[in-house]
């Protein structure tokens, strides 16, 4: 997959800067409803996504730890949970995403 096509947007008539199109291609839940999550591109990001998992009601099923901890890399490369039920845009998260130098965490640590 990889690196292929570049997208934008326009949100309330500003023009967001081009992101490539980029795979997730590993994933990791962390306390707080974030993401941890390495990109095709080889980045490292930590995607913060608690707003979204408590405000909106399609999310309240992973509000658990343990159903936030079953977070996976789909077929299509992005984040999902409950065998693709729920899913999150990997362009977007690599927006929002902040670079980290944090290996990936193991399932203990979290």
């Amino acid at each position: 997959m990889g690196q292929t096509t570049a997208k934008s947007s326009v949100r309330h008539g500003t023009k967001r800067q081009r992101v490539p199109y980029l795979d997730v291609e590993e994933v990791h839940a962390l306390p707080g409803y974030r993401l941890w999550l390495r990109f095709s591109n080889g980045e490292v990001k930590i995607a913060d996504v608690s707003r979204l998992v408590l405000a909106a009601d399609v999310f309240a099923p992973v509000r658990g730890v343990e159903a936030f901890r079953g977070v996976y890399v789909n077929e299509v490369g992005g984040p999902a949970w409950l065998d693709g039920e729920l899913d999150l845009d990997q362009c977007w998260l690599y927006e929002i995403g902040v670079p980290t130098d944090m290996p990936a965490p193991a399932l203990a640590d979290v």
